[in-house]
């Protein structure tokens, strides 16, 4: 068992399930059949289907060669698959019969004859012998169906899908060609008197009530007015030949009980064997003596329509025989209309009754022409008038509004209750109704190839977009190829054996090459790069792509991307040298963080639009190699190339996202939240896990590095410049940033009290030293982690100092500068603070080139540094709880000390502590008093806190200023003559007395002590 599955002795022969069934698109029943006259094409409806049959075909398993049609192999009897031949017996209905014949069948996209795909035509006769297939196999099947054209085919090969495919089917149906010489169209009258009378399906109107159609059939006959309606659906016979008559440029006209057609063709017309004779007489000549009409009213009432509100410009769809039947317009317009008044389109008409073009376009030209008849009028007459039809021409002649012998055509006649009629006329135009047979030039079609091979693939563009640009980590890749290149399906393998389709291309993608080389320039300091010197010369003639220009806001705004050699750039002029050929101009270098270089002639160029495919990956899979087959397919979706066909593209995965610039933090603001001035920004967006570093120094290179968050606002330590910037670390060993956003802060912290500050730098660093930190030369700063007292020869260690390579440190500040405001109250610590960070040992004379060394100063190394400081709070001026990383902000308590960490991420870079000030800074402290007795000699105050039974001695006045304590006192029982007398004020107390009249006298007051 397990060695049939890897491979030893016989294999199994991949076995297919084979259909059950027949699956197709139509077959619908109680559908209306349809009617077809002159030749036109039709879907048909399946109308029986019987043994359905799947053959197996066993595939070669190809012994001794690359193996089967499964990959199989492996010498004799090694096993192939088997796939399926499908077939069945199926009947497809057409329409109404009897026709005459079945032309072209269009099966999918292939252009074949019925009787190729084995089919027999049955043209729907009365009778009709019914298939001989079902007679001799179904017997109990076999149907006539009288009257109704189909296609039968006992074994129609279905191929390798149980799917019927899609048919249509050129049908020269009912009276095609009969009244036409070499016309394959039918002659409107027949359709007209056909589809009222035929006792088989027409609207059941009696023969004996059509009038005689041959002056009709004259008119459009001679003009080339033929058509091929097919009818598939139900609608009224009203609907259907009125449609008719207006395609016809004509109208029906009941008189004398019989029904029949009037064209409104006004020139006689002699052509195709028949010829029409335009009305030449009027039947009468119309003056005032025959108009009935009330005393004092113009006789004559005539109404015209503007000139602006006509139509201009007439389309009809119709079906273009010259081009397999597919839809094509037909438009009929009037320039010199359409220059004064503008373009008035009539509602498009979907005349589908015409299959010529020529028929179709002289409809339009008659229906357009129609729109020149503005003039309408309104006459009444007697009864010796009776015998006027509509469609008849007569003459006005009516001095009042100018009308002599004026030709109308009646259009509509009405009888009142005294017997006399009232007449409706547009005038005649000479013209209006005939139209010159131009000779257009019909299309013949055109029998495409649908298998034609594309061709390979050009050579792709394939990059990493950076992260600004894509979001994620992806390859794109642009692909094109040859005239009848119509996309690719992209393939991927990761070890150029197994594939797996990974998505679809639609279209060519514009690529190219450079044909001039283009050099570098500097990159902007701030903002996008722009150049206006060099140009882009690209070639797409493999893609055969063409490039537009556009504005400089297009540039800008990088609507006009590409891709050049590696670098990412926008374009505003876009210069044609040639075929395909463009020198590009006023250039946007280094889009989206990209770098900017020189590209030699030939470099890969494309425009980055939707043509582009992206393929996604992920963290683990930098550094793998993939392959790509790109399998092309034509312009018509086939002829798809074969993976063995293909030569597959290798490309490695770099992960270039992840080291990408980060985009720039934007508005960098300051706000002032409880007394603390706090830095805020817009956020960025980026897929990679995003903190915000935060710098303070004259620049951000070698500043001093405040901290990372992950989101703002930040607290501002003390004044300064502040540097904001982006910060990631998507993978390990990659660190990226955005470029630096500054700003400038004075008044940090608003100050009211400030109790004591000391300046260690100042005082000579006299605070306790921990870990590695050691004073050297006037500063604080990290040293040897290792211990050199385990060292043999400590005398000839080259670098004692720092031996064990960099360690942390701590710098705590003495006793005496510990700050104690005398009662637990919210203070703002102020703690502000300078640092670097410094290689050990650098030697600035041992480098070769000191002009062209990127960091001269060092600034790197204060990156890999962490200097911070803690404090620690005491309650009762004792104890010091534990030491909290230090934010500006409050604290509550009453004691306070400080200390600085020094750490360094880097055995090799020191951190080095310059300066460090620290600062408390308390609220003003008022004590109250209520309703104390003042006796007549005086009262000794000491000041007490609220909340507590301890005096403690103020730390001086209001706001810092004067240096003693306010005292207020409010008298609760005062008398006239009262006078407070506040004396021996001290920071500790004060002696109040109440005089009056300079006598002493006893009070109860309420008294209020502020400072701080």
């Amino acid at each position: 068992m397990v060695g049939a599955i890897f491979g030893g002795g016989k294999s199994q022969a991949n076995q297919q399930p084979a259909a059950s069934g027949l699956q197709f698109q139509t077959s619908a029943y109680g559908k209306a059949i349809p009617i077809v006259y002159g030749t036109t094409r039709i879907a048909p409806n399946l109308i029986d289907y019987t043994d359905f049959l799947a053959v197996a075909q066993q595939s070669s398993s190809g012994a001794g060669g690359k193996g089967g049609v499964g990959g199989g192999g492996g010498g004799k009897g090694g096993g192939g698959s088997v796939n399926y031949l499908y077939f069945a017996a199926v009947a497809l209905g057409l329409c109404e019969g009897p026709i005459q014949w079945i032309g072209n069948a269009y099966v999918n996209k292939n252009v074949v004859s019925p009787a190729s795909l084995g089919f027999t035509t049955f043209l729907g006769t009365y009778p009709q012998t019914p298939w001989g297939y079902l007679s001799t196999n179904h017997p109990e099947q076999a149907l006539g169906y009288n009257g109704t054209a189909y296609l039968a085919a006992s074994a129609y090969q279905l191929g390798n899908s149980p799917q019927l495919p899609n048919h249509n089917f050129e049908v020269h149906g009912i009276g095609g060609g009969n009244s036409i010489a070499g016309i394959v169209d039918c002659d409107p009258s027949l359709v007209v008197h056909d589809l009222l009378t035929n006792p088989h399906y027409g609207a059941g109107f009696p023969s004996g009530r059509v009038g005689n159609l041959s002056v009709y059939q004259a008119y459009t006959i001679a003009s080339g007015l033929w058509i091929s309606p097919a009818y598939v659906q139900q609608a009224a016979a009203a609907q259907m030949i009125d449609e008719i008559a207006t395609n016809t440029n004509s109208a029906f006209v009941w008189s004398a009980g019989v029904l029949t057609l009037v064209p409104h063709g006004d020139a006689s017309i002699t052509a195709n064997g028949y010829t029409y004779t335009a009305p030449s007489v009027p039947v009468y000549d119309l003056t005032d003596d025959d108009f009935v009409s009330p005393s004092g009213e113009d006789p004559v009432k005539m109404t015209r329509s503007r000139q602006a509100d006509s139509m201009n410009s007439v389309q009809l769809e119709y079906l273009d025989r010259a081009n397999q039947y597919n839809t094509a317009v037909a438009e009929a317009k009037d320039q010199a209309s359409i220059d004064v008044f503008g373009l008035r389109q009539a509602p498009s008409s979907q005349s589908h009754l015409f299959a010529d073009a020529t028929a179709a376009r002289l409809s339009a030209q008659l229906q357009l022409q129609r729109q020149a008849l503005q003039n309408t009028y309104e006459f009444t007459l007697d009864q010796r008038y009776v015998l006027l039809d509509p469609m008849d021409i007569v003459t006005l002649t009516d001095p009042a509004l100018g009308l002599n012998r004026q030709w109308v055509r009646i259009t509509e006649i009405s009888e009142d209750d005294n017997g006399l009629l009232t007449f409706t006329a547009e005038e005649y135009l000479n013209g209006t109704g005939s139209a010159p047979a131009y000779s257009f030039q019909s299309g013949q079609g055109y029998a495409a190839n649908y298998n034609a091979s594309p061709g390979n693939a050009n050579a792709p563009a394939a990059f990493e977009p950076p992260a600004q640009l894509a979001e994620a980590l992806e390859v794109w890749l642009a692909t094109s190829g040859g005239p009848l290149w119509g996309g690719c399906d992209i393939w991927l393998s990761n070890d150029d054996s197994s594939y797996k389709l990974v998505g679809r291309v639609t279209g060519s993608a514009r690529t190219g090459s450079l044909t001039a080389a283009i050099p570098s320039v500097t990159a902007a300091s701030t903002g996008q790069t722009i150049d206006a010197l060099d140009t882009l010369s690209v070639s797409l003639a493999e893609s055969g792509g063409q490039l537009l220009p556009g504005t400089q806001a297009d540039a800008i705004a990088l609507n006009t991307l590409c891709y050049a050699d590696g670098e990412l750039l926008a374009y505003q002029t876009a210069n044609l040298t040639g075929p395909n050929a463009y020198d590009l101009g006023y250039l946007v270098r280094g889009a989206y963080g990209s770098g900017i270089s020189a590209h030699s002639a030939g470099s890969r160029f494309a425009r980055l639009d939707g043509g582009i495919f992206k393929i996604p990956f992920a963290a683990n899979q930098i550094g793998q190699t993939v392959y790509l087959k790109i399998a092309g397919f034509n312009i018509y979706g086939g002829g798809e190339q074969q993976l063995a066909d293909i030569n597959p593209y290798a490309y490695t995965l770099k992960g270039a996202a992840f080291s990408s610039p980060l985009p720039d933090v934007t508005n960098l603001r300051t706000s002032y939240v409880a007394a603390i001035t706090q830095l805020t920004w817009d956020e960025i967006t980026d897929f990679r896990p995003v903190l915000y570093e935060i710098r303070k120094g004259a620049a951000p290179q070698g500043g001093q590095v405040l901290g990372r968050v992950a989101h703002p606002p930040f607290n501002a330590q003390g004044d300064g410049t502040y540097w904001v910037a982006a910060y990631s670390q998507p993978a390990a060993g990659i660190q990226v940033y955005s470029n630096w956003t500054q700003i400038a802060v004075s008044g940090a912290q608003i100050v009211s009290n400030v109790i004591a500050t000391y300046d260690e730098a100042a005082t000579g660093w006299t605070g306790t030293l921990g870990g590695s930190a050691a004073l050297i030369d006037g500063i604080v700063r990290t040293g040897g982690a290792g211990d050199i007292l385990t060292l043999a020869d400590y005398l000839n260690t080259p670098d004692i100092l720092n031996y064990g390579g960099e360690g942390n440190g701590t710098y705590e500040i003495p006793v005496s500068h510990q700050i104690d405001i005398g009662r637990v109250a919210p203070c703002s610590v102020l703690i502000t603070w300078s640092a670097v960070g410094q290689h050990t040992n650098a030697d600035i004379l041992t480098v070769p080139d000191i002009l062209n060394f990127p960091d001269i100063l060092d600034y790197e190394a204060s990156a890999n540094v962490d200097v911070y400081p803690e404090i620690a709070l005491s309650q009762d001026g004792v104890t010091f709880g534990p030491w909290q990383k230090y934010a500006a902000g409050f604290y509550q308590a009453q004691k306070y000390t400080a200390r600085m960490q020094l750490l360094t991420y880097d055995p090799n870079v020191e951190a080095i502590l310059q300066g460090f000030t620290f600062a408390v800074d308390v609220p003003d402290r008022d004590d109250h008093y209520v309703n104390l007795t003042i006796p007549a000699p005086g009262l000794n105050l000491s000041f007490t806190p609220d909340g507590t039974a301890t005096p403690k001695p103020f730390n001086g006045g209001p706001q810092g200023s004067p240096d003693l304590p306010a005292v207020q006192v409010t008298l609760l029982n005062a008398q006239a003559g009262d006078d407070v007398v506040v004396s021996s004020l001290t920071l500790s107390g004060c002696t109040l007395q109440v005089l009056n009249g300079g006598v002493g006298v006893p009070r109860n007051g309420s008294i209020l002590a502020q400072g701080y």
